[in-house]
């Protein structure tokens, strides 16, 4: 009977021992793990290392604090340049006072409507992935899909050119036990028909001319240069999955010029990576043929996000501009705003910012400016950028640290279990 306390008693000194190891590791500032890595490598690992009796093993993540700085000063530039914004427009027009803005009438409830898209935005792009996904695997996973898309969402607004979604979200799969070619797969599928979709658009656009007058040429010339390359990027894909050998010779023409150029440093590595990268795309498109219906679908979905993107731009500009058209003011066609939205999210790709930081500001203030009144125009960018990037932002950091709690939480209870079963072994 002695024994039997006695070992309970220790049990329970070891779990609370092994609490402490782990809570001293681990602070506050672990739960605002930002990059995957570091989220999810504590949880769901097939192998718990072995626990001694005195002291748990618990690996310490290495580099975490320059990957969490970037994050940070990449936060802060971004403060900077929304700052930098707010003291121009206060010294060529002034900028009005928000609770003036809000004190005068209904209108606003407009921005409740452009909120409310941003949600429905993200709530498709998890349905998408969720139909992508139950195509290709026959699984049902609305949650995780959901999850998948704000992540990949949040990852594109953090990182250069767009480029960290779709890496996060193969991570991300393959950890919740997707194979590497399906992990692999469905981002990219995804990714595919947003090229697609946005083609058409552009060439939509480009068939209906806004005719705003005074827009920024500048900001035409860039957006019309964006929508080029993202139809000649997507013509290069869709030429490397037919013809290997032609798409081959075209890739590996380019990365020997971007050597020459000292812009690849090592060309082994890139030329293995771009040659593996196009292959995964070649194998998603044949994929996606096979079935005419999720292409049709996959497509329709994708123009529709796009859509109800642009359409933020179109009720900001009601949100601000309502009791001037109600007083007989003529108003700005939907079509044209949505057009000229367009124009700005082309013109922003070409930045390598996160974001196009600073470039979708100035973009909009050229393309929309003379909607809004002086002294209204900087509260119309902010609501816009709002609605369309920090708002993701801010979802995406609340689903990151809620899953980084959640690994943390049951990397814990794995560390006291491992040692629970190495106290039972030794008896």
């Amino acid at each position: 009977m002695k024994e039997a306390k006695r070992s309970i008693l220790k049990k329970i000194n070891l779990n609370i021992k092994a609490k402490h190891d782990f809570d001293a590791e681990t602070s506050i500032f672990s739960y605002l793990k930002i990059f995957p890595q570091d989220v999810y490598n504590d949880s769901n690992e097939d192998n718990i290392v072995a626990i001694e009796e005195s002291k748990p093993k618990i690996e310490k993540k290495k580099k975490k604090i320059n990957k969490q700085l970037f994050s940070w000063l990449f936060i802060l530039l971004n403060i900077i340049i929304v700052a930098v914004i707010f003291i121009k427009n206060s010294v060529d027009g002034g900028v009005r006072p928000i609770s003036e803005l809000f004190a005068e009438g209904p209108y606003y409830r407009f921005l409740f409507v452009a909120l409310g898209l941003m949600c429905l935005i993200l709530i498709i792009e998890g349905y998408k992935l969720y139909l992508i996904t139950k195509n290709a695997t026959g699984q049902r996973r609305p949650w995780l899909s959901l999850k998948v898309a704000i992540n990949g969402r949040y990852w594109d607004c953090l990182t250069p050119f767009g480029s960290g979604g779709q890496p996060f979200q193969i991570y991300y799969l393959s950890k919740n036990g997707f194979s590497a070619d399906t992990a692999t797969g469905i981002p990219l599928t995804r990714h595919l028909f947003w090229q697609v979709s946005f083609c058409i658009i552009s060439i939509i656009v480009v068939i209906l001319p806004v005719k705003i007058a005074n827009v920024g040429s500048v900001v035409k010339y860039l957006a019309w240069l964006g929508i080029a390359g993202n139809i000649l990027m997507f013509s290069f894909i869709l030429l490397m999955s037919v013809n290997n050998k032609l798409g081959g010779k075209i890739l590996t023409g380019i990365l020997k010029l971007l050597k020459k150029v000292h812009i690849i440093k090592n060309y082994d590595k890139a030329y293995a990576k771009s040659h593996e990268t196009f292959a995964n795309y070649q194998t998603s498109i044949k994929k996606s043929l096979k079935s005419p219906v999720q292409l049709i679908v996959q497509i329709l979905l994708a123009i529709l996000n796009i859509v109800l993107n642009a359409l933020i731009a179109y009720f900001i500009y009601l949100a601000f501009n309502y009791a001037a058209i109600l007083e007989g003011a003529t108003p700005t066609s939907w079509v044209e705003i949505v057009c000229l939205s367009i124009l700005c999210e082309a013109a922003v790709s070409l930045f390598p910012l996160p974001g196009g930081s600073g470039a979708a500001e100035l973009s909009f203030i050229g393309l929309f400016g003379l909607l809004f009144k002086d002294d209204m125009r900087f509260w119309a960018m902010l609501f816009w950028r709002l609605f369309t990037y920090y708002g993701i932002i801010i979802i995406g950091l609340i689903f990151t640290i809620s899953d980084s709690i959640v690994a943390s939480k049951q990397h814990k209870k794995n560390v006291v279990d491992a040692q629970n079963i190495s106290i039972e072994k030794e008896e």
